[in-house]
């Protein structure tokens, strides 16, 4: 007789059919009847004990996670019968995210599955089954593009950033690297290396754009004009002064200015321009202003003048403080009178007039300033004799 199945079970009956043997067999016969033979029995198929081994784990990168992959290729299943479905299954995690060599998983569960299962039990006893699994955790390689950067000589470097692909940087952790560069606010202008360093013992961090990433670029002086407007003609080429401004870390910056002038006038230019090569400082765009030179104020004080009627007009004249002309410039202005040698006696004015762009003359003591005198004259009488 058999089994109806292989299935594990308690009171299984087996039915069968009964023969004699033996060398007497044949001086015997079973007795016939309903019921008369026992035609079955009952029995128990009971699990058969597995022992589980040779359940690995699947190296993997750092994840930021504490989840492991089973891998399940090289698993021993001892006592399994062989094309019986049955396959071990279990559950563990890791004690810490962390990068590590043999990081031991101690499993939470090991089960038996498949369709076969119900015919077999873990075995159980001290150290029978296997019940951890070592694992790599290697660091997770990401790429930090590190961002330019800009700043104005003498100001305050700007904050350092850099980008990283999405999900990069797994969610919760700490940026995994740290940017420094050696640029100050007196820094030098030109490019800088930003220096990635990688801090985390989670990542393996490459770094791009690394070189000259930091520009220090130009500072923009201001320039501050001063006699633009009191200026006077002094015969001399002259010109308005320019200072530079804006200027940080206790830096002397001197400026050149184009455009002189020597008459005076309004509307004049002059340029400013660094009077040596600057590698820190830019001229600003407008490096221009207008600038006039006044005319010199001088007094002439006329000198008053007499004449007899009936003579020529004296020559006329002024006076003038020391140094009020220029050495070499003619004088600027003329003197004129209505006087002739006809004119009455009497005071006339002496009118001056500026006849010079460089000069704005005052003229003082031009009232009554000529006098014509009477002319004196001698009386004759003729000789006579008168009889009384």
């Amino acid at each position: 007789g058999a089994f109806a199945d292989k299935n594990v079970a308690a009171g299984k009956v087996v039915e069968f059919t009964l023969a004699l043997t033996g060398t007497e067999a044949d001086n015997y016969v079973l007795k016939q009847g309903e019921n008369v033979q026992q035609s079955s029995a009952t029995a128990e198929i009971t699990a058969k004990e597995i022992v589980v081994s040779g359940i690995e784990i699947d190296e993997r990168e750092y994840d930021g996670t504490v989840n492991v992959t089973f891998n399940y290729d090289n698993v021993i299943l001892d006592g399994k019968i062989a094309n019986d479905d049955l396959y071990a299954v279990v559950t563990g995690t890791l004690e810490d995210k962390n990068v590590g060599e043999n990081k031991e998983v101690t499993f939470d569960t090991l089960t038996l599955e498949g369709t076969e299962k119900n015919n077999y039990v873990l075995k159980t006893g001290e150290n029978v089954q296997q019940s951890s699994a070592v694992v790599d955790i290697v660091e997770k390689s990401i790429t930090v593009t590190i961002v330019n950067k800009t700043s104005v000589y003498g100001e305050e470097p700007v904050a350092l950033s850099a980008t990283t692909e999405v999900g990069a940087i797994e969610d919760g952790d700490a940026l995994p690297y740290a940017l420094v560069c050696d640029v100050t606010k007196t820094s030098n202008v030109g490019t800088y290396d930003i220096i990635g360093t990688d801090t985390s013992d989670n990542y393996d961090v490459t770094f791009a754009n690394e070189e000259d990433a930091y520009e220090v670029t130009k500072r923009v002086i201001t320039i501050a004009w001063t006699h633009t407007d009191d200026l006077v003609y002094n015969k001399t080429a002259q010109k308005p002064t320019a200072t530079a401004g804006n200027l940080v870390n206790n830096d002397e910056v001197s400026l050149t200015v184009s455009g002189d002038e020597i008459h005076a006038g309004t509307g004049y230019e002059a340029t400013a321009a660094f009077s040596e090569s600057q590698s820190n400082y830019a001229l600003p765009e407008d490096v221009t202003t207008t600038f006039a030179i006044a005319e010199k104020p001088i007094v002439a004080t006329i000198v008053g003048k007499t004449s007899v009627y009936g003579e020529n007009r004296v020559a006329l004249s002024a006076t003038t403080e020391e140094n009020a002309i220029e050495e070499g410039d003619d004088t600027p202005f003329t003197l004129s009178c209505v006087v002739t040698s006809t004119s009455n006696a009497g005071f006339y004015a002496i009118t001056g007039e500026d006849i010079s762009p460089d000069y704005a003359v005052t003229f003082a003591n031009e009232q009554n300033a000529y006098e014509v005198t009477k002319r004196p004259i001698i009386a004759t009488a003729d000789s006579k004799v008168i009889n009384f």
